[in-house]
């Protein structure tokens, strides 16, 4: 027994149908919504990146390791090294990928 339909991630931001996100900014003000709607993409933080993980380990037909990575023990992407690893992972994966630092 499930909640509604199952569907991927893909395919819930891609209905038709107001999500949850867009009734909170909505419930903000208009000019909320229209900018959720119309503006330009907001910078993914670390607490996004997670929560969008965390969504692909709970969607049905998701997976989170085609989404993340995680950065090997005791690197940063501070350090030269770190941002050096982080720039060729992201430019030999097929799409977007998030990074789980430590």
């Amino acid at each position: 027994m499930g909640f509604g339909q199952e569907m991927t991630n893909a395919e819930y931001h891609a209905h038709k149908a107001i999500s949850k996100s867009k009734l909170d900014a909505a419930r903000k003000s208009g000019r909320h919504l229209y900018d959720m709607l119309y503006g330009p993409p907001r910078e993914s933080t670390s607490h996004f990146d997670m929560g969008t993980v965390l969504h692909a380990s709970a969607l049905p037909g998701e997976d989170a390791d085609e989404i993340a990575v995680r950065m090997p023990e005791g690197m940063k992407k501070t350090t030269k090294e770190g941002k050096a690893s982080w720039l060729s992972t992201r430019q030999n994966h097929p799409q977007p990928i998030r990074c789980l630092c430590h």
